[in-house]
């Protein structure tokens, strides 16, 4: 059954979906709200309003993981989320400025984390604005490691699937990196201004190579990017990045989501509004859906179809 949510309220900086138990949580365009919706009733349960400045969402075996107020990381069993288990804080918020004139906002900048994800042997990980990823104990939530990997936004981490140690993370700085926990140290790493040197459209000046997106396959043996300047590369995981796959102007702005469906598909969502379905054999987009101007965030929901952001309203999308 698909459904067409429009509770909500502006664009929904961010969503996640228990699928086993039919959970959608979103929150909306000013991160102080998290929304309740079941996707087996097609009703909005509840509404939270207990943070603020939330950034990232989403759901791990039991619990349920919500990043706010910068590089906090509040943690709710998936069953209560009205209630709070534990709080991981990687960096302290900044200090309220108390001289300010009554009435006057405050300009609090704020590190937020951008990417949470988990390996099968009870570890996280999280990357933040200032490029530092931290290695995190699931269990009793203590933080074991902290590296910065990039001079810039750190946008996407991913643990590989049969490496567990192992993570990929990508950045505003233009750079796809391939880290080792155990070693301490990188296994690859690319540069992508050395791979677009002269930017031949007028979008790829506008807009940089930056990494926005990033996904690992369940095989772990290739991961996939979306770029800043409407580029997809397919990277191996063998370490050789000379065989790496370029999907030229596969959106014609910002892909802020990609996701695996298969071992050789994978989705991508941009700015341009466009959601396109990819075959690794292919340079040409198998399936694509424009239904509004802009997508905030999205994520697989079935095997067949993808929950899609826009503003003012969540829909399910076949594709």
């Amino acid at each position: 059954m698909s459904f067409h949510l429009k509770e909500v309220e502006g664009l929904c900086p961010s969503l996640t979906i228990d699928k086993k138990g039919g959970i959608l949580l979103f929150c909306n365009e000013d991160g102080n709200q998290l929304n309740y919706y079941d996707l087996n009733s097609n009703q909005l349960i509840h509404q939270f309003n207990s943070l603020n400045n939330i950034s990232t969402l989403t759901f791990h075996n039991d619990k349920f993981y919500c990043s706010n107020n910068g590089s906090i990381l509040s943690i709710f069993d998936k069953r209560n989320l009205s209630k709070e288990l534990q709080q991981v804080i990687f960096e302290k918020p900044p200090i309220s400025n108390s001289s300010l004139v009554e009435g006057e906002e405050e300009d609090v900048d704020f590190n937020e984390i951008n990417s949470i994800d988990f390996n099968e042997n009870g570890k996280g990980c999280v990357c933040n604005d200032n490029g530092t990823l931290y290695l995190f104990n699931e269990n009793d939530f203590k933080i074991i490691k902290k590296v910065n990997l990039h001079t810039n936004i750190a946008m996407g981490v991913k643990f590989r699937p049969n490496h567990n140690n192992e993570v990929i993370s990508v950045g505003l700085d233009q750079i796809y990196n391939h880290y080792s926990f155990k070693n301490n140290k990188l296994v690859t790493k690319c540069d992508l201004t050395k791979i677009f040197k002269q930017p031949q459209q007028s979008n790829q000046i506008v807009n940089p190579p930056f990494i926005y997106s990033l996904d690992v396959n369940r095989k772990d043996t290739k991961s996939v990017i979306g770029l800043g300047n409407g580029n997809i590369l397919l990277f191996p995981l063998s370490g050789n990045n000379q065989n790496l796959k370029l999907y030229h102007l596969a959106h014609s702005y910002i892909i802020n989501h990609l996701e695996f469906v298969g071992d050789n598909q994978f989705i991508s969502c941009g700015l341009d509004g466009y959601i396109k379905l990819w075959n690794e054999n292919s340079l040409t987009a198998s399936w694509s859906c424009k239904k509004e101007s802009k997508i905030s965030c999205a994520k697989c929901y079935t095997k067949d179809s993808i929950v899609v952001a826009y503003e003012n309203h969540i829909e399910q999308i076949k594709f």
